[in-house]
């Protein structure tokens, strides 16, 4: 699964005005190791905040994306590389990962993926979305693609378990966001990035501290 680099923390301001502070304690402090551990406890803070914030921006259902290990994570810096870098990777999800509801009568189902956003009838063309169970047990929000029809085999298992008469139009899942494109979104990403330079000024204070002691 394909990786997305979510944004970078390095300390090229700040190092310099840590090298000044440490220029004649260079036999007490190892300042490579002081700088990395700035940077990362800047990055951990900085993860943190952009998952708070991409919480309150999207209306998902569970918090599933936010725990999974690989939906957001710290490359940590180190003394060799005093970089920093956030990842995210995963697939598009569901829109039965968001808010969601399913079709009653004539409405088609409806959902909203951001939090601002009111509840909007998923239908496009006529076409109305609508929840299905798949063999598997699955549950999925899911809509007609017109002019495409089922496999011989797969309308043979439908007119199986539906009747000869079904519809044998094919039909597709409704996807939304994936975490990448939900953590990489800009509106949180570019504050992130500033608070970011502003706790790692912090954190060097403190690392600095720290080492003296």
């Amino acid at each position: 699964m394909k990786e997305y680099e979510v944004l970078q923390v390095d300390a090229d301001a700040s190092i310099e005005k840590m090298v000044q502070r440490l220029d004649n304690l260079q036999k007490m402090v190892d300042t490579p190791k002081v700088v990395a551990a700035a940077i990362n406890s800047a990055a951990r803070s900085t993860k943190n905040k952009i998952v708070k914030d991409t919480k309150e921006r999207y209306a998902t259902a569970n918090d599933s994306v936010y725990s999974s290990s690989s939906a957001l994570k710290v490359d940590a810096a180190t003394g060799g590389d005093l970089t920093a870098t956030l990842h995210s990777s995963g697939s598009m999800q569901e829109i039965m990962d968001f808010d969601s509801k399913p079709n009653a009568g004539s409405s088609a189902a409806a959902a909203h993926v951001l939090s601002s956003s009111g509840m909007k009838s998923l239908e496009h063309n006529g076409l109305k979305a609508f929840l299905v169970q798949f063999s598997s047990g699955h549950k999925a929000i899911v809509q007609r693609v017109p002019g495409e029809t089922y496999t011989s085999a797969g309308a043979s298992k439908r007119a199986q378990r539906w009747g000869a008469k079904s519809d044998m139009t094919r039909i597709e899942k409704l996807l939304s966001p994936s975490a990448p494109q939900m953590f990489g979104n800009p509106d949180t990403v570019d504050p992130a990035l500033e608070r970011a330079s502003e706790l790692l000024d912090k954190q060097m204070e403190k690392q600095i501290e720290k080492a003296l002691e």
